[in-house]
């Protein structure tokens, strides 16, 4: 998985054990992180983007685009946003459910 400014924020060893569940080579699963990976960035941005001022919306797009793993970036949004790491937390476990649940689904 890529450095995200929110990785602590991801409970990563509970979504890997449960995708150990899965019979996948090595391959597939590295294909299956980097999915997940890209779901959790876009559930975040889109988290953000909703609790953002409008006017700030370029600055953290840029940002994000520029240097996705700074951790001053999340420190600015703590500044601009009202309990952001909870929004972030929610944003990820939610999508990590949904994602279980499609994965666990299609495996029955």
């Amino acid at each position: 998985m890529n450095k995200l400014f929110f990785d602590h924020l991801i409970e990563i060893e509970k979504l890997k054990e449960k995708l150990g569940q899965f019979e996948l080579k090595n391959e597939e699963l590295v294909e299956l992180e980097e999915q997940i990976d890209e779901v959790l960035q876009h559930r975040v941005i889109e988290v953000v983007l909703d609790n953002l001022s409008e006017s700030e919306h370029q600055t953290f797009i840029a940002w994000v685009h520029s240097d996705p793993g700074d951790r001053k970036l999340l420190e600015w949004l703590k500044h601009e946003i009202e309990d952001v790491e909870e929004h972030i937390r929610s944003a990820i476990q939610k999508a990590e459910e949904e994602l279980l649940e499609e994965l666990f689904a299609e495996s029955n």
